[in-house]
């Protein structure tokens, strides 16, 4: 993880404090509010860092103070704006009777925090089956939805009026064959999110299987501590079923990469029940994984900056350690993705390219040389291709 630049101790110790609502001992005189609020907000944490502050009754430096309510602010507004696009998302649903089920910060808003307004989101995500993705897009685009990004598992919509972002997603997570992961017995699990909407959400168990996915094989071990937040909460529930859980998660391709993104949830928000689900899942992953995950520290998982722990594409594929499986898992990154190309040798060789050129020359504490796609439509290899591997 070098070229990371850590999060102070301090700063480290209280964030996590103030998340968890404990008792702490930091000594706010050695810290850099400047600096904890700079990571809070990469990491989507103002929300519950103020929660905490109110709690503690912690006194803060008048600047601090007003840039976070200010900020807490902005992310109250953008919240109102979003749950506005759930209750559309809701109505395409119960209009066409497909079924939709809501992922990450959409569906936790609702069902995890006591207050939607403790959970940020940076955009909406949903899972449609295959057979309903085409007729939900449509439905979306009458809406005034616009096609600004598109990869092999997911194609994002930004509104034209607020400029909201819904990702949606045909498939859980890139390269789903590879893994083992059928959107069909996921949607078969999904449960009601509420009694009044049409909308779905996963079983708590897909959800913590998403997470872990997400952080680890979907973004190269790059997580907002908010997705850790996230996962803490599930694996606290009464109803949630570890042995369940840990019975899905052993599947060979899948183990190493649920194992690396639970190792660093349990790094930044760890809790006795995510160790042992750690610990019944070390006999399904090699020993050098395991290794890897000790090299995991909350400074610098919760590190301001948006460095990934495992830069490049080629050293993310790397972590399950260079075998036939890996090897399978490039010849799959590899196939052509948009809807338009023709296979063949040509459109592979330009899936490549283009995946090198927006991503294999960035330097090693990044994951793309290209800001992230604001409006973009269809290529080869989008700038959401980052998230293949």
């Amino acid at each position: 993880m070098k070229g990371r630049e850590a999060l102070g101790a301090a700063e480290t110790r209280l964030l996590q404090d103030l998340v968890c609502a404990s008792e702490t001992e930091v000594e706010r005189s050695s810290v850099d509010w400047t600096r904890l609020l700079d990571a809070a907000e990469r990491h989507h944490l103002v929300p519950l860092l103020s929660d905490g502050l109110r709690r503690g009754r912690v006194e803060l430096p008048e600047a601090i103070r007003a840039r976070l309510e200010n900020v807490k602010n902005v992310e109250l507004a953008k919240a109102v704006v979003r749950l506005h696009h759930v209750d559309e998302i809701g109505k395409i649903s119960f209009r066409t009777g497909m079924d939709v089920a809501l992922l990450k910060g959409a569906a936790f808003a609702a069902s995890l925090y006591r207050d939607p307004a403790l959970r940020p989101m940076s955009d909406i995500d949903v899972l449609v089956a295959r057979t309903d993705f085409e007729s939900f897009c449509r439905a979306l685009e009458e809406l005034g939805y616009l096609l600004v990004d598109t990869s092999d598992h997911a194609s994002g919509y930004r509104s034209g009026s607020s400029g909201v972002l819904v990702e949606v997603h045909r498939e859980l997570t890139s390269a789903a064959a590879f893994l083992g992961l059928d959107t069909s017995a996921i949607l078969a699990r999904s449960r009601p999110l509420d009694d009044v909407q049409a909308l779905r959400t996963l079983s708590w168990e897909d959800h913590l299987l998403h997470l872990s996915l997400h952080a680890s094989f979907q973004h190269g071990f790059r997580q907002p501590g908010v997705n850790a937040w996230d996962a803490r909460l599930l694996v606290e529930r009464a109803d949630f079923d570890a042995e369940l859980f840990v019975a899905r998660a052993r599947e060979k391709r899948l183990a190493p990469w649920v194992y690396g993104g639970l190792a660093m949830t349990a790094a930044v928000f760890g809790t006795p029940r995510l160790t042992s689900i750690l610990f019944a899942l070390e006999g399904a992953v090699p020993r050098a994984i395991v290794r890897k995950t000790l090299r995991f520290r909350a400074e610098e998982l919760l590190s301001p900056g948006r460095d990934a722990v495992f830069g490049s594409p080629l050293a993310r594929l790397g972590w399950a350690g260079w075998n036939l499986t890996t090897l399978s898992l490039l010849r799959e990154i590899s196939r052509p993705r948009a809807a338009q190309t023709r296979p063949g040798v040509a459109a592979r060789f330009e899936r490549v390219f283009q995946l090198i050129k927006t991503h294999g020359l960035a330097p090693l504490g990044s994951t793309s040389t290209a800001p992230p796609a604001l409006s973009m439509g269809p290529r080869s290899a989008s700038l959401g291709e980052v998230r293949d591997v």
